[in-house]
C-alpha cells in the first residue's frame, strides 16, 4: 500500500476516485483528508492566535502610554492646585465681608442703649452730691 501522507491533495483525490465508498482504501483516504483538514484547522489557529497576542500588545503599550499621561495630568493639576490655593489669598489680600445677623444687631444697639442710660444715671448722682 501506498503511504497516503506523502500524497499531493490531487494525487490523493485520484487514488480515492478509484475504489468504492465502502472499501478499505476509499475509508483510509478519507481518515487522511480528516487528518490534513485538522492540520489544516491547526495552522490556522495558531496564525489567528499569534495575530491576536501581537494586537494585544499594542493595546498594553498604548494603555501604558496613556496611563503615564493621566498620572502627569493629575500630578500637574495637584501642583498647580496647591499653588493657587496658597497663593490666591496672598494675591487677593482682602478682608472677608462680615455680616451680621439680626439678632447680634440687636443685642448690639440694646447694648448701646443700656449704656447710654447708665452713663446717664452715674452722671445724675454725681451732679446730686455736694
Amino acid at each position: 500500500m501506498e503511504n497516503l501522507k506523502n500524497k499531493s491533495d490531487e494525487e490523493l483525490a485520484i487514488w480515492q476516485a478509484g475504489w468504492k465508498v465502502l472499501n478499505e482504501n476509499y475509508i483510509l483516504a478519507n481518515n487522511e483528508w480528516e487528518k490534513r483538514a485538522r492540520a489544516r484547522k491547526h495552522q490556522l489557529d495558531l496564525s489567528l492566535l499569534e495575530k491576536q497576542h501581537e494586537l494585544n500588545l499594542t493595546i498594553v503599550k498604548e494603555q501604558s502610554k496613556l496611563t503615564k499621561v493621566s498620572i502627569s495630568v493629575g500630578f500637574i493639576g495637584v501642583i498647580l492646585g496647591a499653588v493657587l490655593g496658597a497663593s490666591l489669598p496672598l494675591l487677593l489680600q482682602t478682608e472677608p465681608a462680615t455680616v451680621e445677623p439680626e439678632s447680634i444687631k440687636e443685642q448690639k444697639q440694646s447694648a448701646a442703649t443700656n449704656n447710654s442710660e447708665q452713663s446717664k444715671q452715674i452722671e445724675n448722682n454725681e451732679q446730686s452730691k455736694p
